[in-house]
């Protein structure tokens, strides 16, 4: 729950800005919050406390398929293709066009 949240944190980012915002996976064990085209600039996660404000995670594992990020247009879409994110608590599904995380 707590990655999904994280991802519909960024996509109302994206659709409040003029600007695409979105979360990188650095690996199968952490991940942050990016803006724009620069996927390596970490922004602080809410309530994260880790001292770069990426997410560590411990017994979770995310591994998403074909990529390693997800990035939310002004619509709060990533775009035309559905994009699912293989995690040990089970799959999470971020819809085409739409954005909706189940």
């Amino acid at each position: 729950e707590l990655v999904k949240n994280h991802l519909r944190y960024a996509q109302s980012r994206a659709m409040n800005s003029e600007s695409s915002w979105g979360i990188k996976f650095g690996s199968a064990t952490r991940y942050w919050l990016y803006k724009g085209p620069d996927e390596n600039t970490v922004i602080r996660l809410p309530d994260v406390e880790t001292a770069d404000g990426a997410m560590q995670l411990g017994t979770i594992q995310v591994t998403p398929p074909g990529g390693n990020k997800i990035a939310f247009d002004a619509f709060g879409s990533p775009g035309a293709a559905t994009i699912t994110l293989a995690t040990t608590a089970g799959n999470i599904t971020v819809t085409q066009n739409t954005g909706f995380i189940p």
